[in-house]
């Protein structure tokens, strides 16, 4: 059996890190290397960490001041040494027979990644007859459209990949988002195939205390640095007609940056910000361009969008209050359902 690294960035993941760790102990793939990388927690994360060390030979512990998940998977990385490697976020957990899967299929496909699909309603497996594919590199322009907009490319969390490929990939720690789609980018130019399994092994679990839930300015410029990312990517895989995907997705990512400035920014710069951003030329361009409905989002965003399209920005930072009560909300019943 072949040696898997299982990495695992924690921060301040006290309440989330022995469900964790337990649902990777209990793989029914056992041979397993548990790299859990503290990234300067101030909670008593590093505390559990340490009791499973004790009682479990496969768990390392790897300690780092705070710099982000990306930096720590990149420590974890450079400290693995399996064949392959798979990445846990400590928030999440996964099915006892994930790992299993994701071995049997790269072996079966003698691929060089192999990619099972988050538990999420947010990434639904990309094709239509549900059955396992094999994309040789050499195909992969036919399938871009589908992979990219199905989120399929944008985690490293649910995949498995060749250690040996893996240590010659980096991670971008400038990106606040979007690391994760950088790597699997490099990884993937790298090798020869990827193979699509269509089982829900992964359970990525929303978290109303993490980054992605806050207000960030940088995210929008750091969304059209992305989007020329995917562009030479695509380009340099020789991808054709490309553009209409990214494009997609960069209005998904913005508006949901716009969310979160209505939601989690102080009410009067939420909406001097959101009108004057509606006017930047990219932006206008791109929801002139594309129907609302053809972006692929869902009600909610669906029902934002259209408000922005129709500059009706005091009404968006309403619903945007009306959100964060209900996080606020969320919040107290996840504190709460710790606590008993």
């Amino acid at each position: 059996m072949e040696l898997i690294s299982v990495i695992v960035p924690a921060y301040n993941a006290e309440k989330t890190i022995d469900r964790c760790i337990d649902s990777i102990e209990n793989q029914t793939y056992e041979n397993l290397e548990i790299i859990i990388i503290d990234d300067g927690s101030v909670d008593n994360t590093k505390k559990s960490i340490r009791k499973r060390v004790v009682k479990d030979k496969r768990i390392r512990c790897i300690s780092q001041a705070n710099a982000g998940a990306a930096q720590a998977r990149a420590n974890g990385l450079n400290a693995a040494h399996g064949q392959y490697v798979a990445f846990v976020d400590s928030d999440d957990y996964i099915s006892s027979d994930l790992i299993f899967r994701l071995v049997e299929g790269i072996n079966k496909s003698k691929s060089d990644m192999a990619i099972s699909t988050l538990i999420t309603s947010a990434q639904p497996y990309p094709f239509k007859d549900d059955k396992p594919k094999l994309i040789k590199k050499q195909d992969f322009s036919s399938c871009f459209r589908d992979l990219y907009l199905a989120y399929t490319l944008n985690s490293l969390c649910g995949n498995l990949y060749r250690m040996k490929i893996a240590k010659q990939c980096s991670f971008n720690t400038a990106l606040r988002v979007g690391e994760d789609l950088t790597f699997n980018f490099q990884y993937i130019e790298k090798c020869n195939s990827v193979y699509l399994i269509p089982y829900r092994g992964y359970h990525y679990v929303a978290n109303v205390f993490s980054s992605t839930h806050k207000y960030n300015r940088k995210d929008f410029v750091q969304q059209e640095k992305i989007r020329k990312i995917v562009s030479e990517f695509c380009n340099k895989m020789g991808i054709k007609n490309y553009s209409e995907a990214v494009d997609a997705m960069y209005l998904r990512n913005v508006l949901d940056g716009i969310v979160n400035t209505v939601t989690y920014a102080p009410s009067k710069e939420a909406y001097n910000f959101i009108k004057d951003f509606r006017e930047s030329k990219l932006f206008n361009a791109l929801i002139n361009k594309y129907p609302i409905l053809q972006l692929g989002m869902d009600r909610k965003r669906n029902i934002m969008m259209d408000l922005y399209y129709k500059k009706f920005f005091a009404a968006m930072v309403i619903l945007g209050k009306i959100n964060y009560l209900r996080n606020d909300v969320k919040k107290l019943n996840v504190t709460m359902s710790y606590k008993r």
